[in-house]
């Protein structure tokens, strides 16, 4: 009974970071502006993907300059320069073959899928984030499902069952209005992608690990950082400090439902 409530549990507190997954995850563009989860998705038909998610897979970091529609992309000293209007690129100076046109698709800038990694050298990966979030845009719940590790398919036992999640908690939180910060970072366990956004009411993190087999094996959802606890002019600092209990963390995900 115990483990079937477990279970539960971790399933209510995945209902949650999902529901953030497609309540209209806004546009990593280059200029920060706001669009649908669809917009994070990789183009198959034309194989590009947003210029600020592919950074942040790669390391690099990106600048847009707006009046001169030029975005640049840094890396280990290195520069790309992407001249959107004119059709060119420039790689510490010198011309660079893009392999196909820079565009904008609903204001953020798209590249073709391997043009950072043949800039910067970089060995491109295959980003089980990306693949998941596409195939929930497109209501492919199966092809999702396969990005689950067997851990997390324990937790969400069918297809049906990431299906009835993802359309469930749909309008949990509200329209998005923009992207505040997209983070990936790497350690020997995981690959965890934190998107942060706002809403119409608020603000959440959501992160997305996934195992080095690709697989993603986990969510998690946090609310806005609060205040920086400030005493109050009465509180001196002379009390006694008590030792720390050992009670078991609770996921405020769970409680919250």
């Amino acid at each position: 009974m115990k483990k079937k409530s477990g279970d539960i549990r971790k399933a209510a507190a995945l209902s949650l970071a999902a529901a953030l997954l497609l309540s209209s995850v806004p546009a990593i563009a280059a200029g920060g502006n706001n669009h649908a989860l669809q917009s994070l998705s990789t183009d198959k038909s034309n194989k590009t993907v947003p210029l600020r998610f592919a950074a942040a897979k790669t390391g690099a970091s990106v600048s847009w300059d707006e009046k001169n529609r030029i975005a640049t992309v840094t890396k280990d000293g290195s520069k790309l320069l992407l001249f959107v209007d004119e059709g060119k690129a420039l790689l510490d100076g010198k011309p660079f073959d893009t392999g196909q046109a820079v565009t904008i698709i609903q204001y953020q800038t798209h590249i073709p899928e391997d043009l950072l990694s043949r800039a910067f050298a970089v060995k491109q990966q295959e980003e089980p984030v990306a693949l998941f979030i596409e195939a929930a845009a497109n209501h492919n719940y199966k092809e999702a499902y396969t990005s689950l590790s067997p851990a997390l398919k324990k937790a969400i036992p069918s297809p049906e069952g990431l299906q009835a999640i993802l359309q469930g908690y749909d309008q949990l939180f509200g329209k998005v209005e923009k992207e505040l910060d997209l983070q990936v970072t790497r350690n020997s366990v995981h690959t965890n992608t934190a998107i942060t956004y706002k809403t119409a009411h608020s603000a959440y993190t959501l992160i997305l690990r996934a195992q080095a087999d690709g697989l993603v094996d986990d969510f998690s959802v946090f609310p806005p950082n609060t205040k920086v606890y400030q005493k109050p002019a009465y509180d001196k600092g002379d009390y006694v400090q008590e030792r720390k209990s050992g009670l078991a963390r609770v996921n405020w995900h769970s409680q919250a439902l």
